[in-house]
């Protein structure tokens, strides 16, 4: 993967990257350029279906996240070593497979 940095200030609509920046930076479906942005964005934000999409996306990158931070946090726990296996499972509320799963990789990983 890259990590690519771009001047979002840099809105000259006679090149493409001037054009996307300008699309981004809209308010309003209406004034974005491009039409399958624009046609996108109508239909998420201007719709009963598009919000519920959006709704269903944002919860499933939530619990993503509330995820990985539950696996590195129970990661954390088992090199205290100061919880049980049984205890980091009720605390993060993982299956306490998964937290003997991540106490066995760490194992490995600290005998490599």
């Amino acid at each position: 993967s890259y990590i690519l940095y771009v001047n979002g200030e840099y809105r000259n609509t006679e090149t493409p990257l001037g054009r996307l920046m300008h699309d981004f930076s809209c308010k309003k479906a209406s004034d974005i350029i491009n039409p399958v942005l624009r046609e996108r964005v109508e239909y998420l934000k201007g719709t009963e279906g598009g919000h519920e999409t959006m709704c269903d996306i944002m919860e499933r990158r939530i619990a993503e996240r509330t995820r990985e931070r539950d696996l590195e946090t129970a990661k954390k726990m088992i090199s205290f070593g100061k919880n049980s296996f049984d205890d980091i499972s009720k605390i993060l509320g993982l299956p306490l497979s998964t937290v003997e799963e991540l106490a066995s990789s760490i194992q490995k990983r600290d005998r490599a």
